[in-house]
């Protein structure tokens, strides 16, 4: 095997034949788009399949839908050669593999890009089947395993098939070339992959041993981007992804995402360059989870990052399987919770929770929200009886009840202090309201039963009263001032502090428009018999009175 990497332009193409072969022609045709051709307005049912290269009879023939050609069952579009032919054009970037033709164990791989322009020569009297596609070699890549790979592409980043003097220069790794296109005015140009090419490239090569564990997996996720980058990996490290590829599923996703994603995908930092698995993961596994990563369908790939991360602090004694299970897959967050409390530890605890929770599943975020709940309550952490409470649902339940009354309470002196600052911009409210208010009391003042009709003093009393009894009294404030309504309090007659009520009467004073307790509840009896009495007594005397 060539162990010389090419470093020129020449030395890449010198890997490849001269010019592309009748069989990658024929996989070309067979990936483009297949069309019926119909020549004939008096004869739409006689129709030349450019598939199959045969004159068949189709069933359906409706300009540009999709049907089957009777003959090599190939689904193609119904073209009438009379409409629309002449701005027929299709195009696309198809990626062949292959061997090379210096050294059959080195990988090779093409973009081509394809383009059949059917109109313009329809137009000049050659017949569909006279057109010939216009192919134009994009790109170009070596793979040689074990030391790395190169790539050739049209010189200034250009589309080849408008360069008007090709020319070709190295570039920096392999990676799809449909970005160029899509750039361009092309974000519709179809991309494919000659995987039947691929696979028959790939056997002969010492990849094949990775391609075997990941195929079915990269084919199945279909990102064909993925597969450049691959095969860039797998030639400068072969040893690490290797280890990647066949240490199980949750790890040939993250060589997937990797791949895909050219390393942007922000997870696992893997050493590349290791010899032993050890090495690559920064980790030695144990039996049992190398058994496990085998096994497993679980394929949250930041597992692998925090299981680094517990190993590097010394933590020797909790399993990945343990960390997969208690939702240990962040490291930020393990960092954040070791800060608090010992790892280890706090493995041990959650185990023990589940047994007296009847074996309800506890996950490291849950502790998190609870260790969240008593920083914000103040809760001393450094007492044992804090950190691991006796039933952690419970405790995390009732400091989560207080974490809403206290954050409710908050959002309540916002809303009081957005509204006092409301009416401190405009004065003539308050000004409105204190020229009405003797009148209202002269009127409404009245007492039974231990209770009383409190009239408000100032109209911020209004807001500090709907937030109180969360009602939307507050939002009352410019009907009150203007006169549209009256709002008066139910209070207890020996301490006016103590709310009960808050009631609205009709700005004429014919009836009383409603009267809620606390969260818009009904009265309870005895403020009820209260208002009923109010009522006979204030509404409806005055209402005989002045009739």
């Amino acid at each position: 095997m060539s162990s010389r990497m090419p470093e020129t332009v020449e030395e890449v193409q010198a890997h490849f034949p001269q010019d592309l072969d009748e069989e990658a022609v024929a996989r070309i045709r067979e990936i483009m788009p297949h069309h019926l051709w119909v020549c004939s307005a008096e004869d739409r049912h006689h129709a030349w399949c450019d598939s199959c290269g045969n004159f068949v009879r189709i069933d359906r023939s409706r300009h540009r839908r999709q049907t089957l050609c009777p003959a090599c069952l190939h689904e193609a579009e119904v073209i009438h050669t009379w409409r629309g032919c002449k701005t027929l054009r299709d195009r696309m970037l198809l990626y062949i593999y292959g061997n090379s033709a210096i050294d059959t164990e080195i990988l090779t791989a093409q973009a081509v890009y394809v383009e059949m322009d059917w109109g313009m020569a329809y137009g000049d009297g050659v017949m569909p089947w006279q057109v010939e596609p216009d192919v134009y070699v994009d790109s170009r890549s070596v793979f040689v395993y074990g030391k790395g790979s190169a790539t050739i592409r049209p010189k200034d980043g250009c589309r080849v098939y408008n360069a008007k003097s090709l020319r070709y220069e190295m570039c920096k790794s392999a990676g799809p070339r449909w970005y160029v296109y899509m750039n361009m005015g092309y974000a519709g140009l179809p991309f494919y992959v000659d995987t039947d090419s691929l696979n028959e490239a790939v056997a002969e090569t010492p990849f094949r041993y990775i391609w075997d564990a990941v195929s079915d997996d990269f084919l199945q996720w279909g990102m064909r981007g993925a597969y450049l980058r691959l095969f860039t990996l797998a030639a400068r490290y072969p040893f690490a992804t290797e280890c990647l590829a066949k240490l199980g599923r949750m790890t040939r996703d993250y060589l997937f995402e990797y791949s895909e994603q050219n390393n942007r995908c922000g997870h696992i930092s893997i050493n590349w360059r290791g010899k032993t698995v050890a090495k690559v993961l920064r980790g030695t596994l144990t039996k049992a989870e190398k058994k496990w990563l085998r096994e497993t369908s679980y394929k949250n790939v930041l597992l692998v990052g925090a299981w680094q991360y517990v190993r590097q602090s010394g933590c020797q004694s909790i399993s990945m399987i343990d960390m997969m299970r208690y939702g240990m897959v962040s490291a930020d967050l393990l960092r954040r919770l070791a800060a608090v409390i010992k790892l280890p530890r706090l493995l041990r605890y959650l185990k023990r929770q589940e047994v007296r929770n009847g074996g309800r599943r506890l996950t490291v975020d849950f502790y998190r929200d609870y260790i969240w709940d008593c920083r914000r309550l103040g809760v001393d952490l450094t007492k044992k009886s804090n950190l691991m409470p006796r039933n952690l649902i419970e405790t995390h339940r009732m400091y989560h009840e207080q974490v809403g009354e206290m954050l409710r309470l908050e959002e309540e002196r916002r809303r009081i202090e957005q509204g006092v600052l409301k009416l401190k911009r405009d004065r003539s409210k308050e000004k409105a309201w204190q020229k009405r208010r003797k009148a209202i009391v002269r009127k409404y003042s009245f007492e039974a039963g231990g209770m009383t009709i409190y009239v408000p003093q100032h109209l911020k009393e209004l807001i500090t009263e709907g937030a109180a009894m969360h009602s939307c009294v507050g939002g009352y404030v410019d009907r009150v001032a203007s006169g549209g309504t009256i709002v008066v309090f139910i209070r207890k007659a020996d301490d006016l502090k103590e709310r009960v009520g808050t009631m609205e009467i009709a700005a004429d004073g014919s009836h009383i428009v409603q009267a809620r307790a606390k969260f818009n509840h009904d009265l309870p009896p005895e403020a009820q018999a209260f208002v009923d009495r109010f009522n006979a007594v204030k509404i409806e005397r005055r209402e005989r009175e002045s009739a």
